[in-house]
């Protein structure tokens, strides 16, 4: 008889550890929801997010064409209900593809570009926030779904020849645009696709 109880108090006990375990993985999975439910909030639909951008040319930046623009992060059209530059660009008399920008007065940068003879490649950089000029991260494809990632970043959409180092753009408070607004060179500019030659000593 005293075997058989001890063989019941050894099931009980055995019966006690297993309801210990799945208690503890319960809480252990609620203390690991509420973890992440306290932690950065993502981008909300009422934000909004500046950047400063540029239009680079075959050996500087076109002028009149650039500067600060606003967006949304949201927007059900973008990558994974992200704003994207081929949203903000449908609305801003932008177009990006895979593999050109089109400015707001129809010239096409592609891959071939005449750069003063020299065929151009296609780019969009970008940087974070404050970093420094060497720590763009460049792209020579894709370009409609290079998604906004935070408020305060910089792009370059350039065309130029190969090897050429692409620069930081400067935001100019005459050329600052909204989400949805069109740019046109001011009165007296060059034209954008006509880039300033330069002659050699």
């Amino acid at each position: 008889m005293s075997g058989g109880g001890g063989r019941d108090r050894i099931k009980l006990g055995f019966s006690a550890v297993i309801i210990a375990v799945m208690l503890l993985g319960v809480l252990l999975v609620g203390w690991s929801r509420a973890s992440r439910d306290t932690g950065p909030a993502g981008p909300d639909g009422s934000d909004v997010w500046t950047a400063t951008y540029g239009i680079y040319l075959c050996d500087g930046f076109a002028p009149g064409l650039g500067g600060e623009l606003s967006t949304s992060p949201l927007n059900e059209d973008g990558p994974d209900g992200r704003s994207s530059l081929g949203t903000w660009g449908a609305t801003a008399d932008f177009g990006f593809t895979t593999d050109t920008i089109t400015l707001p007065d129809g010239t096409v940068l592609s891959n071939g570009f005449d750069c003063n003879g020299t065929p151009g490649e296609v780019s969009v950089t970008t940087w974070a926030p404050g970093a420094a000029a060497d720590a763009g991260l460049t792209r020579t494809s894709s370009f409609d779904i290079v998604r906004f990632n935070e408020t305060g970043e910089l792009f370059t959409f350039a065309v130029a020849p190969a090897g050429t180092t692409i620069p930081q753009p400067a935001a100019t408070p005459e050329t600052t645009i909204s989400l949805g607004s069109a740019v046109d060179p001011p009165a007296g500019d060059a034209p954008a696709d006509e880039p300033t030659a330069t002659t050699a000593p």
